[in-house]
């Protein structure tokens, strides 16, 4: 497992400066390639091991997460066979390539994971990520310097109307930069605690910051809520805890967050009106009336103006830009990092729920939804046996962050790989 683990961890550092696209599809490439090698080793192994074997081993690992990973993919199949565009569904765009061949080299990455890794291999993977979120995190940095590489350098123009141009390092976006950091940060955290290395140790304490100043460099407004909520909960599960203080802690959380909202939306005119693109970008976080967030708003509710066509089954992967453009925009969705005519045509409804939706209809949802119940509900298990606490933390916060980013963005081939790994992660026992 170490080669396919070091490989996964080393997935977001991959570009191709030669292709027009020169961040997602080489990435896709070298995720399927890793994905067909390691199938091939596993077809092996278990020939060598015996088939009869094998199954009895794989079924005494069984749990429900494991249906429900697969009713979910499933759900996704039914979906390119109706779409209104199966090909397209069943390849991708050609500007995300996340189509059913994606998500099916997905499914055999946590079929392989999950029944293969040991703490081992996961201690592999998360100091890997570590090293990777150290090189990524410094190149985002260096961008915003603006240093960058010639065929690289305003790439995404529009990211710089406010201020200094955004970091996107290797991700190609953003948004996707801040995406993987909050997602590996909580396994750069458990490394940071894991006594058996002193090297590993000071190298994670030395990574976090630079992590958490990238993730701010990205002006993703998702990103930083998923950051910062993705250490809140890998703070409050690493340690066994009393129901009172989980109780105490949810409702302190709470109020803190509506207080922190409240002086958000007291300073907003002050922070919409300032030269500092950071200040600006955190002002726009509580302003719904103008510019990216009234995209959204916008985006979600003709989403769910075009279900009621297609509610069982939806539209089928990759094919919601097909429909944007009939989407009626108005000026208000302009915005100082927005200016250009049409800023609201997008691939995704930046909602992972409407996304999901969207592309496999409410039976998707709900196998979605089953994912979801069934990785809390078997990370829930774990932590009552109280096994290998501070890893399935990490695992519980890697998932939160991922899903809370997702709230606001969209699903891109890191991230997607990223969760699959993680709910592979979730179903791990704590053998050796």
């Amino acid at each position: 497992m170490h080669w396919l683990l070091g490989w996964l961890a080393g997935l977001p550092l991959w570009i191709n400066l030669s292709a027009p696209r020169p961040y997602e599809p080489i990435k896709i490439f070298l995720f399927e390639a890793g994905i067909a090698a390691a199938l091939v080793v596993a077809i092996s192994r278990m020939r060598r091991r015996g088939l009869l074997a094998e199954v009895d081993r794989i079924s005494a690992k069984a749990h429900v997460l494991d249906a429900a990973v697969t009713l979910f993919v499933t759900a996704l199949a039914v979906s390119t066979v109706t779409s209104v565009d199966p090909a397209q569904s069943f390849w991708g765009s050609n500007e995300r390539l996340t189509g059913l061949v994606f998500y099916w080299h997905c499914l055999l990455l946590y079929v392989i994971v999950r029944f293969n890794a040991t703490r081992e291999d996961w201690r592999f993977f998360s100091r890997g990520c570590l090293l990777a979120a150290a090189l990524v995190s410094a190149y985002g940095i260096l961008q915003w310097f603006g240093i960058d590489a010639p065929g690289l350098e305003r790439a995404f123009p529009v990211f710089g109307r406010s201020g200094p141009g955004r970091a996107f390092a290797t991700l190609g976006h953003p948004n996707f930069l801040g995406a993987y950091l909050a997602m590996v940060a909580p396994l750069v955290l458990w490394i940071a605690l894991d006594k058996r290395s002193r090297w590993w140790r000071r190298a994670a304490l030395l990574t976090l910051p630079a992590m958490l100043a990238a993730t701010a460099l990205t002006y993703s407004r998702g990103a930083w809520i998923a950051f910062v909520g993705g250490l809140v909960v890998f703070a409050c599960l690493a340690r066994r805890r009393s129901r009172r203080w989980y109780a105490l802690g949810a409702g302190g959380f709470v109020i803190a967050a509506v207080v922190a909202v409240g002086c958000l939306i007291a300073i907003k005119p002050k922070l919409l009106a300032s030269s500092n693109s950071f200040l600006f970008r955190l002002g726009t976080v509580v302003d719904w009336e103008r510019g990216s967030n009234l995209v959204r708003i916008r985006d979600w509710s003709y989403l769910l103006s075009l279900m009621p066509a297609r509610p069982l089954t939806g539209y089928g992967l990759d094919t919601y830009m097909d429909f944007a453009a009939g989407r009626h925009k108005d000026e208000n969705e302009k915005s100082r990092d927005i200016d250009y005519p049409d800023p609201s045509v997008a691939d995704r409804a930046h909602n992972v729920f409407l996304d999901v939706l969207w592309a496999g209809g409410v039976l998707a949802l709900a196998a979605f939804v089953a994912v979801i119940i069934a990785a809390a509900r078997r990370l829930r298990g774990l932590f009552a046996a109280d096994r290998d606490r501070r890893f399935q933390a990490a695992v519980a916060a890697g998932l939160a962050a991922y899903l809370i980013g997702n709230l606001l963005s969209f699903d891109f081939s890191v991230s997607a790989v990223y969760a699959f790994l993680f709910l592979a992660a979730a179903g791990y026992t704590g053998e050796t």
